[in-house]
């Protein structure tokens, strides 16, 4: 029955032409002069329980998804919509990032089976996915997963009130910090991987933000997320002259912008009233924010003046639950995940 349902969801694909490699893609760029004119380009739909999980490989190419289907998914972005498919976990699949290291393109994914395992993806023939290693987050469920920037950390929230860090190549542990809550609601690295950001939930509502540079397992800081729950954490894009400033999202409709220097300091707050906010991700270039929502908001924001966050448009709002979002590396993309099953891309309309 189970092989069936696959069978079924499979043929019930839905995907129209967005893009392709060879492109020149710049003027398909959503900046917010044109987030007026993003449009929903595709949906894909083989997926038949909520969708927790949504990344893009380093190369825009291909779109990785993880549901509660026990399945780890694999899209091309371009025009074919071929995907591959592959239950990895024995269990709800709650997040999935890729990174590249060594010119090996890497796919973690995180799993209420208590594991984080992670698969080689050949980048023209993701069919030939081979998982490569498990990383056992012991007698706990994993809810994230997230590589440094350069690739060569792998951390994961442990439902232990755990925060592990991981060597990718050697796939063994570096360090382990403690969350003040058993539940992780969110996890991030600085553009230039000295911090990782961690967000815990009932009964402590705090943002962890650890120095990966400092011996001590201590936070170096330690964010009051004023009583709400902090459901979302991503850092702005930054160069070598930049201040870290870390973005936070909470299901009270908190959005706010700390700048992480000799203490963290909010430089920007605004409120989406009776809002439970539920995902939060920024563009490359940093100055547009997307969050989405228990009620199926999905807003895209102007924070070129970080101090004052600008609402631009609101995507969609169907009150279906929204539970994550990001962008393409090129800039090109969104993809949102709902609880329906159901991913999106949106994009700038087509020729």
């Amino acid at each position: 029955m189970r092989r069936l349902t696959l069978i079924i969801a499979l043929l019930t694909l839905l995907i129209v032409p967005v893009h392709t490699h060879a492109q020149d893609n710049t003027d398909r760029v959503i900046t917010t002069a044109n987030v007026g004119d993003v449009i929903q380009l595709a949906t894909l739909d083989s997926h038949f329980e909520a969708v927790h999980g949504v990344t893009f490989s380093p190369d825009s190419d291909l779109l990785a998804s993880a549901a509660d289907d026990f399945t780890v998914r694999i899209w091309h972005v371009a025009s074919t919509g071929q995907q591959y498919s592959r239950e990895l976990h024995a269990g709800f699949v709650r997040d999935v990032a890729f990174t590249t290291l060594d010119d090996q393109l890497l796919l973690a994914s995180a799993g209420w089976d208590r594991l984080v395992i992670l698969s080689d993806v050949p980048p023209d023939s993701p069919e030939d996915t081979e998982q490569i290693g498990t990383l056992a987050a012991g007698n706990a469920v994993v809810d994230h997963v997230v590589f440094s920037p350069d690739g060569t950390l792998l951390a994961q929230t442990v439902g232990s009130g755990i925060v592990a860090v991981y060597d990718t190549a050697m796939q063994e542990p570096v360090i382990r910090y403690e969350m003040p809550s058993l539940q992780g609601t969110g996890l991030a690295f600085s553009p230039r991987g000295r911090y990782l950001a961690a967000a815990s939930g009932f009964p402590s509502t705090a943002v962890s933000v650890f120095d990966l540079e400092d011996d001590t397992t201590d936070p170096a800081y330690i964010l009051d997320a004023e009583s709400a729950t902090v459901t979302g954490l991503v850092f702005l894009p930054a160069d070598n002259d930049t201040l870290p400033t870390l973005t936070a999202i909470d299901d009270a409709g908190g959005l706010r912008l700390w700048q992480i220097d000799d203490e963290a300091t909010i430089i920007g707050e605004t409120e989406v009233e009776e809002a439970w906010l539920l995902d939060v991700a920024v563009n490359p270039a940093g100055d547009l924010l997307a969050t989405t929502s228990l009620a199926g908001q999905i807003t895209l924001w102007d924070i070129s003046d970080s101090t004052t966050p600008q609402m631009l448009t609101l995507l969609q709002d169907d009150g279906e639950p929204v539970h994550d979002i990001t962008f393409s590396p090129d800039g090109t993309l969104i993809a949102t995940a709902e609880d329906s099953g159901l991913i999106r891309l949106w994009g700038l309309p087509l020729d």
